[in-house]
């Protein structure tokens, strides 16, 4: 978290950061091009950072659509808002819903 902070005052690390934002909004792109979501989340510790610039990314995405017609423009962009605990809530959700849930996966009732 660190490195966000020095590209505030380090020209080179600025630059870094950059083309890191850049490569992040490549990769949305290309899975909202193949999974078409009606929302892209963000999350992990980096998207915790104060210096964490979502609005970089979300810049770089429209860059990149100027020059690229043919891509998808229909979702939006947002950071989780468990952060870096989503892992956390999805995987106990799963183990409470298999383990204290009365309906199996096949939606028979257990006894």
């Amino acid at each position: 978290h660190k490195i966000l902070e020095l590209a505030k005052t380090d020209q080179l690390i600025s630059e870094y950061v950059k083309n890191w934002y850049h490569n992040i909004a490549i990769g949305v792109l290309n899975l909202c091009y193949i999974l078409n979501p009606r929302t892209f989340v963000i999350g992990g510790g980096i998207s915790e950072d104060p210096n964490f610039n979502l609005q970089q990314i979300k810049n770089e995405i429209y860059a990149i659509l100027q020059d690229n017609y043919f891509l998808v423009n229909n979702f939006t962009l947002q950071k989780a808002k468990l952060g870096n605990d989503a892992a956390l809530y999805g995987v106990s959700y799963l183990f409470f819903k298999k383990y204290f849930s009365n309906n199996n996966d096949d939606g028979k009732e257990r006894k």
